[in-house]
C-alpha cells in the first residue's frame, strides 16, 4: 500500500493538535450555554428563559377573567388598608424588605410569593388572612421587589430569611402565633424552612404548588420547555450557582427538608399543573412524617387553585389553620 495515501487518511500530528482545540471549543460552548441559562433563570432582572405557561382559552381562563371585579376589590383593599414597610438584614448582609398589614391580633401570616414576583403580588392572600383575623407580612424574597440581592435563591436561602422574619415578628410580639404560607417558589421556601429548627411561635405551614427540589424543577424545564438534555448543562449551571449565588442545587431540596418537618402542613396543588408537575406534590406528601393534609384542585393549573376553586380553597385553609392554632 502507498504510504502517502495512508498519511492523507490519518495524520497523527493533526489529531494531536486538533483534539485539544475541539475539546476547548466544546468546554467554552458548554460554559457559555450554562452561563446564559444561569443569567436567564437565576440572575436578578434577567429571568426570561423560563416563563410561566400561557393560559389558553379554557374553563380555567374564563373563571379567572370573571374575577375582574373581585381583583378590583383586592386592589382597593391593598391601597386603603394601612400598611408599613419593614427592613431586615439577612444572615449574609442583604437588606430585605416586607410589607406589613397589622391589626389587634396575636396571629400572623407570613405570605411568600413565587418566582420573579414580589410581596404585593400576594395581596389576595393577604386580604383573606387579614379578614380571618391575622396580621400579615408580605416579604420580597432576595433578588425580588424592594429586597437586595443579585440572584434568585429558589427558596434555599429564602428559607433562612423567612425564619428571620418570623423572629422579627416575635420581637414585636412574644406571644404571636405564626402561619407560614407560600406559593410556587414561596411554597418551596416554606417547605425548605420546615426542616430547620423553627421558633415555637410558628404553628403550621401551607404550601401551594411548590417543587420537590431545584434539581428536579430545572431538569423538568430543560426537558419540556427548553428541549435541552440535562447532562452536562445542568451540572455546569449548578457549579456556576455555587460560585455566584453560594448554594448548590443538590442542597436546595424541599423533599429532603420536609422529612424533618415536625409541624402540621397543608399541601395544595393544581391537578393540571404543567409548570411544577402535579406528581411532585404526591411525593412531598408521602415524604412528610408530620401531621399533614393534601388538597388537589383537579381543574387548576400552576398557582391558580385559589382562583379556580376560591371558596373551597380558603375554607380548607381556614379550617386547617383553625385546628392548628386552636385545637
Amino acid at each position: 500500500m502507498d504510504d502517502s495515501r495512508v498519511s492523507k487518511r490519518f495524520n497523527p500530528l493533526a489529531v494531536l493538535i486538533g483534539t485539544p482545540v475541539v475539546l476547548a471549543g466544546g468546554v467554552m460552548f458548554l460554559f457559555r450555554t450554562a452561563s446564559r441559562l444561569y443569567d436567564g433563570t437565576l440572575r436578578r432582572g434577567k429571568n426570561r428563559m423560563v416563563e410561566l405557561p400561557i393560559v389558553t382559552e379554557s374553563e380555567e381562563q374564563a373563571i379567572i377573567k370573571a374575577d375582574e371585579e373581585f381583583r378590583e376589590r383586592v386592589r382597593l383593599w391593598a391601597e386603603t388598608t394601612p400598611s408599613t414597610g419593614q427592613r431586615l438584614t439577612s444572615h449574609d448582609g442583604i437588606s430585605l424588605y416586607a410589607t406589613a398589614y397589622t391589626q389587634e391580633s396575636p396571629d400572623w401570616a407570613v405570605v411568600v410569593h413565587g418566582y420573579t414576583g414580589d410581596g404585593m403580588q400576594m395581596t389576595e392572600a393577604a386580604k383573606r388572612f387579614y379578614e380571618m383575623g391575622y396580621n400579615v407580612l408580605l416579604p420580597d424574597c432576595r433578588g425580588h421587589g424592594k429586597s437586595e440581592g443579585d440572584y434568585i435563591g429558589m427558596g434555599w436561602h429564602d428559607r433562612i430569611d423567612i425564619i428571620n422574619w418570623a423572629k422579627r415578628i416575635i420581637e414585636w410580639d412574644a406571644g404571636s402565633r405564626i402561619v407560614l404560607y407560600g406559593l410556587s417558589m414561596g411554597a418551596a421556601a416554606v417547605m425548605m424552612a420546615s426542616g430547620e429548627d423553627l421558633p415555637g411561635n410558628i404553628k403550621c405551614l401551607i404550601e401551594d404548588c411548590g417543587y420537590t427540589s431545584v434539581t428536579e424543577e430545572f431538569s423538568y424545564h430543560l426537558k419540556h420547555n427548553l428541549k435541552i438534555p440535562k447532562f452536562p448543562i445542568l451540572n455546569t449551571v449548578d457549579l456556576l450557582c455555587g460560585r455566584r449565588a453560594g448554594f448548590r442545587f443538590r442542597e436546595a431540596s424541599a423533599l429532603e427538608q420536609i422529612k424533618k418537618c415536625k409541624l402540621p402542613i397543608l399541601f395544595i396543588h393544581g391537578g393540571k399543573d404543567y409548570f411544577v408537575p402535579t406528581e411532585m406534590v404526591y411525593r412531598l406528601y408521602q415524604a412528610a412524617e408530620c401531621e399533614k393534609e393534601l388538597y388537589i384542585v383537579p381543574e387548576a393549573g400552576h398557582g391558580v387553585s385559589g382562583n379556580v376553586s376560591r371558596k373551597p380553597y380558603w375554607e380548607k385553609i381556614e379550617a386547617f389553620t383553625g385546628r392548628c392554632l386552636n385545637g
